[in-house]
């Protein structure tokens, strides 16, 4: 059996859902004897976590949390005891390469794994724009923070004028345009298919320097016709013609081209087909394969 251990309080109730999602799409993970010794460990701060695992003959992977003032001294004692350690993409791996060097420890990037909804592809309407995500900024928290509500009030400031949007999420003491509609809560808690599904038009993901966003994947998996700023790892996901360049002119005509191309919705939800389980849960067996 390979166990995936999270132990981060904030976060346990969103990846227990990822966990159970795995059981569910990849049920034959569990049975996978050989690798019994194994433990993928992510967002544990109390280096404590990983001591007990590693006392009692386990091997431990890490799945790299993010890095922040909270993080780095358990990520800096994983890195030197763990097999090997698995990025969420490649902009995550150039971040760990900035900031610790070169480990010399084997290491592999899985991007996150998105349920594919089975119903129709999304029906979008050309005056609607939706952006989601957690949009609270921690200054003194993280090194490589970004001001996620700075970019999503440029973003709003851009267009809010121009197009009927709905901001799904985490916000707080922002001033927000009165235009702009606002479905308050954090997003493991909202069900967000079905604002997708009344509120949806083009989605759009305005964090900055984001890595491997579960907000893109499924919208992208939902069918809805997704556009990003080149910038985090949302190049990764996305082609480059749903790619915007951060300015209001460049976002405009991406928003143009998408709506008169009636197809991005299925385009961007064949994309997201790649990103399944069976395929992410392949990647982990080849990587533990390799050590």
């Amino acid at each position: 059996m390979i166990t995936l251990h999270y132990q981060n309080i904030d976060k346990k109730q969103s990846y227990e859902v990822f966990y159970d999602k795995l059981q569910k799409n990849v049920p034959e993970v569990f049975n996978f004897s050989p690798y019994n010794e194994w433990v993928i460990v992510t967002l544990a701060n109390d280096v404590k976590d990983i001591s007990k695992y590693i006392n009692s003959g386990k091997k431990v992977i890490l799945r790299a949390p993010h890095i922040s003032n909270d993080t780095i001294p358990f990520i800096t004692y994983a890195l030197n005891v763990a097999e090997g350690i698995i990025f969420q993409s490649d902009f995550m791996k150039q971040l760990y390469l900035n900031y610790f060097g070169d480990t010399g420890l084997p290491s592999c990037v899985i991007h996150n794994a998105v349920d594919m909804p089975e119903d129709d592809i999304f029906r979008h309407n050309n005056d609607k724009i939706l952006i989601m995500g957690d949009f609270l900024y921690h200054e003194d928290r993280h090194p490589f923070q970004v001001n996620k509500q700075g970019s999503l009030l440029q973003v709003l400031n851009w267009l809010c004028d121009k197009y009927d949007i709905t901001v799904a999420g985490t916000i707080s003491e922002m001033n927000i345009p009165d235009s702009v509609h606002i479905i308050n809560g954090g997003t493991r808690f909202l069900d967000l298919n079905q604002i997708r599904q009344d509120h949806g038009g083009i989605y759009i993901h305005t964090v900055l320097f984001d890595n491997c966003p579960n907000c893109l994947l499924e919208s992208m998996a939902f069918g809805m016709p997704c556009i990003g700023f080149n910038s985090g790892s949302v190049p990764e996901l996305l082609p480059e013609e749903l790619i915007s360049q951060f300015n209001q002119e460049s976002l405009i005509n991406t928003i143009t081209e998408v709506n008169s191309d009636g197809f991005k919705g299925s385009y961007c939800k064949t994309i997201a087909e790649r990103f399944n389980f069976q395929n992410y849960t392949d990647s982990i067996l080849k990587f533990i394969q390799s050590l």
